[in-house]
């Protein structure tokens, strides 16, 4: 099971990527699986899109 959450406000914006994005996370997350041979051990994924992020990321 896959979730995004997000802090866009326009709902058209993201209803024309939303399945674009989910394509992509999941098969980012395929391709992990395969380059280190172990299989994802949770039963969810949750990815958080926030638009101008001073820091453009966060470990």
């Amino acid at each position: 099971r896959m979730r995004l959450l997000h802090r866009e406000t326009d709902e058209e914006k993201v209803a024309r990527n939303r399945e674009a994005l989910f394509d992509l996370h999941a098969a980012a997350l395929a391709w992990l699986e395969e380059y280190t041979g172990i299989p994802y051990p949770f039963g969810k994924f949750d990815f958080v899109a926030i638009p101008s992020f001073q820091y453009n990321g966060m470990e």
